[in-house]
């Protein structure tokens, strides 16, 4: 169930067919037997992604460059509200796990992880949650 307010502030994203996050309490439901949920908020999955991520994880293999990761990155800082990101470079010589300074926060944005996806072909982008 979706109250009146939390309906008038969030209707532009209840549309058919598009995924959400509700945050909600569950409750038994005495008239059906079931359960109920009544959303407490609703977000659309660039919002959700955007409070609940704890990292962005870069996979990436041995044709990195630094540069170019710089680069990408350079246009969705956020140090304060950002997450971290983590580097896990491979190549054949060896593996190594860097977290970036906290300069180097960023939002998790759509366009950030398509853009290192296609930054560093053959590479992936891993949004972490939790702890």
């Amino acid at each position: 169930s979706v109250f009146n307010e939390l309906w008038e502030r969030h209707r532009t994203l209840i549309r058919q067919d598009e995924l959400l996050v509700v945050q909600g309490k569950v409750s038994k439901d005495d008239y059906t037997g079931g359960q109920r949920v009544v959303a407490d908020a609703v977000l659309d999955l660039a919002a959700a992604r955007a409070q609940f991520a704890r990292g962005l994880r870069v996979l990436l293999n041995g044709n990195a460059d630094s540069a170019r990761l710089r680069r990408a990155l350079e246009g969705f800082r956020a140090a304060e509200q950002g997450c971290p990101v983590i580097v896990d470079y491979c190549s054949q010589a060896g593996r190594c796990e860097l977290r970036l300074p906290d300069a180097w926060r960023v939002r998790p944005d759509d366009a950030l992880i398509a853009l290192l996806a296609s930054t560093f072909e053959g590479s992936r982008v891993d949004v972490v949650y939790g702890a």
